[in-house]
């Protein structure tokens, strides 16, 4: 008995077993069902809210129609108040015409003739056309000119006068043109001609200057001369062709000179005013400068007035002219004549 007892137990424990084993699965079962709700309620959700969205779309649209048409709608009151205001001037505009018409044509309007028999319409339009012409023809009747064939006699001769003048302009022009044609030409070569002179003059300053290298001058911008600027392109001894601006302070003023010095060889003026060309030269560069200086005096036989505070440029000119305070604010020009004062040393 004891035996079947603990067997009975047994069987019931395996029952029991059985049965937590299976719950398990039915709450598994439970929350995969719960998911694929919830998916489908997600999917759902999605789709509300592109329904949303797309319903959303379509209201911002129909308010934004709404709005313009409101807006049109407030044009179209302001047209219509407009076009009230007009029909009443307009109504105004043909009582007058009306009350205008009666006087001046003498006719009584409220006359049955008038109103409603058929062979008494009137096309207002041709008639208002029509008086309007009539009356024209009255003011040009009353505003003839007696005058009229002299004046045109006058006018005539004004026209006439002004028609030669208009002649002789036109002429004029022409010959201005041609005259114009012929000093752009007479310009233009002599340009070249000047600049071949100064190009070569000043190629030849510059090897003396450099004691050496290659310069050159060049038109640029434009292949018309009097159009065109000007490049100097210089190969100082040592260095490669470049232009101008390029080059350091001395060498740009050494450059610079001996395009002055060319231009007043081939083109000389009474004189020339150098001012302070010869400060960012160094000793040896003041130097060729004033034998520069020299040669130009020679081939020129011009004068050049020169501003400096170099000895070295003080000790080749002629003359020197300069201010001194002897006394406080008390200034004095003193001049020295330095062709007379070696005379006087040499004769010494």
């Amino acid at each position: 008995e004891t035996v079947q007892t603990l067997k009975q137990d047994l069987k019931e424990a395996d029952e029991k077993i059985t049965l937590i084993k299976l719950n398990p699965s039915h709450s598994n079962n439970k929350i995969e069902l719960l998911k694929s709700k919830i998916r489908e309620n997600n999917i759902n959700l999605e789709n509300l809210n592109d329904k949303f969205n797309s319903i959303e779309k379509v209201y911002i649209k129909t308010s934004e129609n709404t709005s313009y048409k409101k807006n049109q709608i407030e044009e179209l009151k302001e047209k219509s108040i407009r076009k009230d205001t007009q029909v009443n001037e307009l109504l105004n505009y043909l009582g007058n015409e009306e009350t205008d018409a009666k006087n001046d044509l003498n006719i009584n309007l409220d006359d049955p003739k008038y109103l409603s028999d058929s062979k008494y319409d009137i096309n207002i339009k041709d008639s208002e056309f029509k008086l309007k012409r009539l009356k024209l023809k009255t003011d040009e009747y009353n505003d003839i000119n007696f005058s009229a064939e002299k004046d045109y006699i006058d006018l005539e001769k004004e026209v006439t006068n002004l028609d030669m003048e208009e002649s002789d302009l036109t002429k004029a022009a022409k010959k201005l043109e041609k005259a114009i044609e012929e000093l752009n030409k007479e310009s233009r070569s002599r340009i070249v001609n000047s600049f071949n002179e100064i190009n070569t003059t000043f190629s030849s300053l510059f090897k003396k200057l450099f004691n050496g290298g290659k310069a050159y001058l060049e038109l640029i911008d434009s292949t018309d001369p009097l159009e065109a600027g000007l490049e100097l392109m210089v190969s100082p001894p040592g260095k490669k062709l470049q232009k101008l601006s390029l080059l350091s302070g001395g060498e740009k003023a050494l450059a610079s000179l001996a395009l002055i010095f060319s231009t007043f060889i081939n083109k000389p003026s009474p004189i020339c005013i150098l001012d302070e060309v010869d400060a960012p030269l160094d000793e040896g560069n003041v130097e060729k400068f004033c034998e520069l200086l020299n040669e130009a005096t020679k081939v020129s036989s011009k004068r050049f007035l020169v501003v400096t505070h170099n000895k070295i440029t003080m000790g080749y000119m002629n003359k020197l002219y300069g201010i001194t305070m002897l006394e406080p604010g008390s200034s004095k020009v003193l001049s020295v004549n330095l062709d007379d004062a070696e005379s006087v040393y040499a004769a010494e």
